[in-house]
């Protein structure tokens, strides 16, 4: 069946930009979370699994908007990494929210480790490129998206919609 590979991609591949874009531009374009937000309602019909079902998953996208916001407001998360983390917790239940958690702060944590070598020890010859210049030169700033991202895909062979569309 061609549904489960087709959702799979809708998922998968606005995570991948993310990371495209976080690791280059050190941003993540709105567009990347409306496609994740729009693949989620467009595999609703595929998945459905009640009212409450609906309701949880909206609950986990809006706790994970409201936490992602309160880091914001700190200056721990960009406004990207807040809403690519929202849009993507609607794809995940209350079963998956705490794997998503802490899969996400541990590739967050292991980025922020090699960041903080890199910038310790990248050679001067390196940074003159705009790749690693932006990644290492940088003494606040991590692109975050790519932890959202492995966060998310770490979860996805085991969340409820994707159970859901393999059978």
């Amino acid at each position: 069946m061609i549904l489960g590979p087709l959702v799979t991609l809708v998922f998968i591949a606005p995570l991948l930009a993310a990371c495209y874009t976080d690791f280059s531009e050190m941003k993540i374009p709105n567009w990347v979370s409306v496609i994740v937000l729009v693949g989620f309602a467009a595999a609703l019909p595929f998945t459905w699994g009640g009212l409450e079902w609906f309701g949880e998953h909206m609950a986990v996208g809006g706790i994970l908007f409201a936490a992602g916001f309160a880091l914001w407001m700190l200056g721990g998360l960009g406004a990207g990494d807040v809403k690519l983390m929202s849009s993507v917790g609607l794809w995940f239940g209350f079963a998956e929210l705490p794997q998503f958690i802490l899969y996400t702060t541990l590739f967050g944590a292991a980025l922020g480790i090699f960041l903080l070598v890199g910038r310790a020890y990248v050679p001067i010859r390196l940074e003159g490129t705009a790749l690693v210049s932006k990644m290492f030169q940088g003494k606040t700033h991590m692109p975050y998206g790519l932890a959202i991202a492995a966060g998310a895909l770490t979860v996805w062979p085991t969340s409820q919609i994707a159970l859901a569309i393999t059978g």
